[in-house]
């Protein structure tokens, strides 16, 4: 039996044969597994991660990083296998956007555990170590290294407060949900669908990152019927769930500066 074939049937992290993560074709290569991958490495990453605390004894993102690459020639997989893909694993939790890892897989893709409102890193720690994303310093530059590029623009937002009203959100919700032109102009598609927001009248707004405006309109998946424990949806409080903006019930699952990293794990 091939090395290929023994990973789709055994399905084991430490035998599958990651592609190059500097490849243009890597998320192609690996959504197809994403299913078993995905938990895979996210139980690796939390085994083989050790939360370092700063000076002030808040969690480093600096000195967090520091400690992995200090060890990275020493980790194994539970199997005591040499890990040798320590870039590969963090360039798909990393990954942006995060529908080309997930794509189009069964159990993956309409799973909120994986969606990009979810740091897959930061969220492995807080499943297997229960260590809340509020612990993290967040003006720490090197949170580059263990967030897709999305989710670091949209943490420069977090722990700001801004002026928007929530009829004004509401106003810029409903712009983006409505058809301007075609047979649909007129209508409203859903708010799960909405991906993006478009402009409005306010540059300040205009001006934040993709993931914060949908955030703050509560669109797409930071509609509350949504919400899981290891989404941030609230850049106020990382660890809890935004209010929503229309009066409902909050379907909550208890259960589950430029981006430019050069990546130098291997």
């Amino acid at each position: 039996m091939s090395i290929i074939q023994t990973f789709q049937t055994a399905r084991k992290l430490s035998i599958f044969q990651f592609p190059d993560h500097t490849d243009p074709n890597f998320s192609k290569t690996v959504v197809a597994n994403a299913s078993w991958i995905l938990p895979q490495a996210s139980a690796f990453i939390a085994r083989v991660v050790n939360p370092q605390r700063n000076d002030q004894g808040v969690l480093s993102f600096s000195k967090t990083v520091d400690d992995l690459r200090v060890r990275r020639g020493t980790l194994t997989f539970d199997d005591g296998t040499a890990c040798r893909s320590l870039g590969s694993i963090i360039a798909l939790l990393t990954h942006a956007p995060r529908g080309e890892v997930i794509g189009s897989t069964s159990g993956i893709k309409d799973n909120a555990r994986w969606n990009a409102a979810v740091p897959l890193i930061l969220a492995a720690l807080k499943e297997y170590k229960d260590i809340d994303y509020s612990s993290w310093d967040w003006t720490d530059p090197a949170r580059i290294e263990f967030l897709d590029k999305d989710m670091y623009d949209y943490s420069k937002t977090f722990y700001t407060e801004y002026p928007f009203t929530k009829d004004e959100l509401l106003e810029y919700q409903t712009n983006a949900r409505t058809f301007k032109t075609g047979q649909k102009a007129g209508t409203m598609r859903a708010v799960g669908s909405t991906t993006l927001i478009t402009k409005t009248s306010n540059p300040d707004f205009d001006s934040l990152p993709r993931l914060a405006k949908l955030a703050l309109c509560q669109t797409w998946i930071f509609h509350p019927s949504k919400y899981n424990k290891f989404m941030i949806t609230n850049p106020l409080n990382l660890d809890s769930p935004a209010a929503p903006l229309v009066d409902a019930e909050v379907v909550f699952d208890q259960s589950t500066t430029t981006y430019n990293r050069v990546s130098n794990w291997d």
